[in-house]
């Protein structure tokens, strides 16, 4: 699975702003065909390994975008 992400502020994120980032999901590497989830985590990898959960259920809403 691969993952677009596109932020609302001009390709940056703004810290300690709530920020607003759409995606696309897509099945392949070649990005043919659209991938549909729900209930998945958003999670980041720290540079210690550890994880932290970013985002509780994220889902997509429409041919794999959200």
């Amino acid at each position: 699975m691969i993952i677009d992400f596109y932020t609302e502020t001009f390709s940056t994120l703004v810290e300690n702003v709530t920020n607003n980032v759409y995606f696309q999901a897509w099945a392949t590497k070649s990005r043919a065909d659209v991938f549909e989830f729900s209930q998945a985590q958003l999670k980041a990898i720290m540079k210690d390994k550890s994880e932290k959960v970013l985002i509780k259920s994220v889902s997509t809403e429409h041919r794999g975008k959200g």
